[in-house]
């Protein structure tokens, strides 16, 4: 016995579309993706999500910097601000012809997600923020600089739910290339 259900749309009962399902059998309105930001000019980049939002992709495509070595990080925002303490974060990189460990950084100020970068070198990869519940967030980075692999790990309880996230350097140098972008599943 076969049975189907067919709908083109699945609603909460105040009539409030939460997926769409179109004539492909393609759904819609479980992710929602952000539009592209450029990092080319200033000193940072944000893009808001709403405080709904429970698990936050940041890709980052061809991001770097023209000033010094710098750490690059992620901040989160809520409807108070930028949140700049608080944070459990640990960056390290591997890679480039060495054979044994990298270097790491321990930031509390920031999630990390590139260590010791050099001026104008590209980072592209993906960073997860996910919701524990009562505000709280643990974080996770992967991302390919230069000839080497960069991971970041994190945790912050923040003061309410998160509405931005904002993409810098540690020491306020100017952006200079690619874009990053969020999609956000809530």
């Amino acid at each position: 016995m076969t049975s189907k259900l067919k709908v083109e749309q699945i609603a909460h009962t105040n009539n409030v579309s939460a997926m769409t399902i179109d004539s492909t059998g393609g759904v819609s309105g479980i992710a929602t993706t952000k539009t592209e930001v450029a990092t080319t000019s200033g000193t940072f980049k944000d893009i808001t999500v709403p405080s709904t939002a429970k698990i936050i992709y940041v890709g980052i495509m061809g991001f770097s910097q023209s000033g010094s070595t710098a750490n690059y990080e992620v901040q989160l925002g809520t409807s108070s601000g930028i949140v700049t303490s608080g944070y459990q974060s640990t960056a390290l990189y591997l890679g480039g012809g060495h054979n044994s460990g990298g270097a790491n950084v321990t930031k509390t100020d920031s999630f990390v997600f590139g260590h010791n970068v050099g001026v104008s070198s590209a980072v592209y990869g993906l960073m997860t923020i996910a919701s524990m519940g009562g505000n709280q967030y643990c974080f996770s980075s992967n991302v390919k600089i230069g000839a080497y692999i960069n991971w970041g790990a994190g945790y912050v309880s923040l003061g309410g739910a998160v509405t931005t996230i904002r993409i810098q350097t540690d020491s306020g140098q100017t952006l200079d290339a690619g874009a990053f972008n969020v999609t956000y599943v809530e």
